[in-house]
């Protein structure tokens, strides 16, 4: 223990079931104790009876369970009072009854689910009051009321679903400073009366607020929050800074009336398409964030009113196009982002001229070309704009000074480029799936259209993509296939060791067990019906495939068939219209034979001719029946024995429990 001259002591790794009252008979004029980490599990009642003088008491870190009426009893000086990470659930009404002149109260970190609606009502010097990281359900209507000059009440990390009305609403009190209330379970919030400079309610469940004019600073980030109700309209507004980062806001129709409004962050919101109105009466703002909220189009006119904007954030949106000329009014920006955007050029080289106070600007991240993308850094270096840069770096991508670029003359790199960035590209991590898939998509396609001539390849690479989905289906049914003999195999050495002990002890068999036994048998040859199923399904799916590839070569072979048809019938009428074919012959023979036997071969031409053209057409339709013939056999057979051999597989199947019981067992 160790004793200072300036009326403090300090309690070093020592063991005390309760708060030593000697030390303070000893040293009445004692103004400050540390007891803390001392193993403390009471506060007797008289324990401080002689510390009228003691202004800090620590006694945080140790084993309280629970604090007593009338436990500080002496300690009518006591300023700052520190129980912080001690197992206290349970105050008494009455335990800081002698606490007037108290100003900070810390009892975070302790098992605190219910305060009684008036155990702060002694405390009327009460400044600063944490409570947070206990388990608080309720906060109790006029819990703080009586505190007239409280200003810091920091509730969050609870499990606070409801906020009694008037909780924070005290005439006799000007204003608070703090509310805390982020991370409790809130889905509802009405702080009509309440007065306060900032206001926490980030990471809840609010759906919907509603404020009172007086509040000037919300944070209320990371809800599900799509409206504000103002609660008296008459008065006007002094709410300077809204937070409302990924929340489901889907109109401004409210905000646009929070005239003071000087920060205002809508990031991670489904608002889409900006009216011209959106932001017309916001003629105090200063800063401005939109990025994330499916903007894909900015009409002249939409930020003609914000005169006084000196950030603006609308990266991470859908815009393949943007004019500076937009923000003509807004001459005092100072930091403009427009980085994950689908930009491919924008008119730089007036930005030093139109934003003489600009000093960042963010453009990582769009499809810049590397050439151009050159110039405009090197515009942004001559006058002295910063360019602003992710932490996250991916290296081998193109680049100027870290800002991803496309080189048109190495577009084997630039798509590796698009796809590294679209697995760590931060703003594809957002809540909604649709939205990344979307994005990601887009990215493809610019690639796509920007890279690719010809499409010659799609064809093999659909066919490659076949043979591995049907390769894969196969390995599939290949591992059902042994997860199911190897659960068989499991179950036959089960049904071993039950028939050993049926054997030994009949009576040692559990119905259960059986019921267990004859339930796997039944799930096991369930498991093996289905395998079958999906390899007929897929089968059938296979003999389909083959039966389309057949009619179409069939179709094929019937095409050929017919020209050969029509080439046969040219063939024949050249035959015929020359006489026959030992008529043809009778052309290369001499002038003289021809004049000496003209009518004994005019006889034996003719009627060669038309023995000649009837073999012809015999062999011409023997040879079309065949191939028919063959192409229905190869169609018939392909499309039919399958479905022959599954018919009969499945013809003597029974699906009821006792065939499959008799089977398997």
């Amino acid at each position: 223990m160790y004793y200072s001259e300036v009326a403090t002591v300090t309690f070093e790794s020592s063991t005390l079931n309760e708060v030593p009252k000697r030390l303070f008979d000893t040293y009445p004029h004692l103004k400050s104790a540390n007891l803390s980490r001392c193993g403390i599990k009471e506060i007797n009642r008289y324990s401080l009876e002689q510390s009228s003088q003691l202004t800090v008491l620590d006694l945080s870190w140790n084993k309280l369970t629970e604090l007593k009426a009338f436990c500080f009893t002496g300690a009518t000086m006591l300023s700052q009072l520190n129980l912080t990470l001690n197992n206290i659930s349970v105050i008494e009404e009455g335990a800081f009854n002698t606490l007037s002149n108290l100003v900070l109260l810390q009892l975070s970190g302790n098992k605190l689910r219910k305060l009684p609606s008036n155990v702060f009502n002694p405390l009327t010097s009460l400044k600063t009051i944490y409570l947070n990281s206990n388990q608080l359900e309720v906060v109790e209507q006029d819990l703080f009321s009586a505190s007239t000059v409280l200003e810091n009440v920091l509730l969050q990390y609870n499990r606070i679903t409801v906020v009694g009305e008037g909780a924070f609403v005290s005439d006799k009190r000007p204003k608070l400073k703090i509310i805390s209330l982020s991370n409790n379970n809130l889905t509802m919030l009405d702080l009509t009366g309440v007065r306060v400079e900032k206001l926490f309610l980030s990471a809840n469940m609010l759906k919907e607020i509603s404020i009172s004019p007086w509040i000037q600073h919300i944070y209320a980030s990371n809800n599900k929050i799509s409206s504000i109700v103002l609660t008296d309209t008459s008065t006007e507004m002094l709410l300077t800074t809204l937070g409302l980062e990924n929340n489901s806001i889907t109109s401004l129709e409210t905000i646009r009336h929070f005239r003071s409004l000087v920060v205002l962050d809508l990031a991670n919101n489904k608002i889409g398409a900006l009216n011209l109105t959106s932001f017309a009466n916001l003629v105090k703002l200063e800063q401005l964030g939109l990025e994330r909220t499916f903007i894909s189009n900015l009409q002249h006119g939409t930020f003609a009113q914000l005169g006084a904007l000196k950030v603006l954030d609308i990266s991470d949106n859908n815009l393949d196009r943007f004019d500076f000329e937009i923000l003509t009014s807004s001459t005092n920006l100072e930091q403009i982002y427009i980085d994950g955007n689908r930009l491919k050029s924008i008119d730089y080289e007036h930005l030093r001229k139109t934003f003489p106070s600009l000093a960042w600007l963010g453009v990582s991240n769009n499809n810049w070309n590397c050439s151009y993308l050159i110039k405009l850094v090197r515009y942004c270096t001559e006058n002295s704009i910063t360019l602003y840069k992710p932490s996250l770096s991916v290296q081998n991508q193109t680049n100027v000074k870290g800002i991803y670029c496309y080189d048109d003359k190495n577009p084997l790199a630039n798509w590796n480029t698009t796809l590294q960035q679209i697995a760590v590209h931060p703003h594809l991590n957002i809540t909604s799936e649709e939205s990344a898939l979307q994005a990601m998509l887009q990215s493809v396609l610019d690639d796509v259209r920007r890279f690719s001539e010809t499409h010659a390849n799609v064809a093999s690479q659909t066919t490659n993509l076949e043979g591995s989905v049907y390769n894969l289906t196969q390995n599939q049914f290949i591992l059902q296939g042994q997860l199911n003999s190897l659960q068989q195999s499991l179950f036959e050495v089960r049904l071993s060791l039950l028939s050993n002990r049926t054997n030994g002890n009949a009576s040692s068999v559990t119905n259960d067990e059986l019921r267990q036994m004859i339930e796997t048998a039944n799930n096991l040859t369930l498991d093996k019906q289905e395998l079958s199923a999906k390899k007929l399904d897929f089968k059938l799916y296979e003999q389909s495939f083959k039966v389309e590839k057949a009619l179409e070569i069939a179709k094929e072979n019937g095409d050929k068939l017919t020209a050969l048809a029509k080439r046969m019938e040219q063939w024949i009428g050249n035959i015929v219209s020359g006489g026959g074919a030992l008529g043809m012959l009778g052309h290369d023979r001499p002038q003289q034979q021809q004049q000496r036997q003209s009518a004994q071969q005019s006889a034996v031409g003719s009627e060669s001719g038309h023995q000649g053209y009837g073999l012809v057409i015999a062999l011409v339709v023997m040879l079309m029946c065949l191939i028919v013939g063959v192409n229905i056999f190869v169609i018939f057979k392909i499309s039919r024995r399958p479905f022959t051999i599954e018919r009969k597989r499945y013809t003597h199947r029974d699906s009821s429990l006792t065939t499959i019981v008799d089977n398997d067992i």
